[in-house]
Formats: C-alpha cells, structure tokens, sequence
C-alpha cells in the first residue's frame, strides 16, 4: 500500500480496521494482504451487480471471511491478476 509520506506503518487503513483484523486472525496483517482481498471483492462481477445501488450513493460495504485461509486465498487471485 503506497504511503504519500513517512506516515504510520499502515498507511491510511484505520487502526480500528487493522486492530480488528489482528484479533479476528489471530495475526496483524500487511496492508497489502488487507488491500488485495478488498479489491479482489470490489471487482467481482457478482459483488458489483448485487450491491450496484448501494455502490453508487454510499461507501462499499466490505465484508471479510471469518477463516482467514478465504482472506489469503482472495489476496493471492488478486496479487496474480495485477502481475498480468
């Protein structure tokens, strides 16, 4: 995750989201292992089409796997799509 200066060590993701996160999964997660399951979410043809009014007037609603295996596996689809 690009950081537009010497910010803190997560960028611009909320402590609240990476604290959450750290005690669902057991482990802190990197910012990009937060970002490429996001996106992976976001650009889904089936996301994007279910919450198509949503998406328009109001912030993503993003919800995240219990099983953080589903969260790793997201952002390892989403890594090898941006490497294409």
């Amino acid at each position: 995750m690009r950081r537009h200066s010497g910010g803190p060590k997560f960028g611009f993701l909320h402590q609240a989201l990476v604290a959450g996160l750290a005690f669902a999964y057991g482990v802190s997660p990197a910012p990009q292992a937060i970002f490429d399951p996001v996106l992976a979410l976001l650009s889904a043809t089936s996301y994007t089409t279910r919450f198509a009014i949503d998406l328009e007037d109001d912030f993503p609603h993003v919800p995240l796997p219990v099983s953080p295996g589903v969260v790793a596996d997201a952002a390892t689809i989403e890594e090898a799509m941006r490497g294409m």
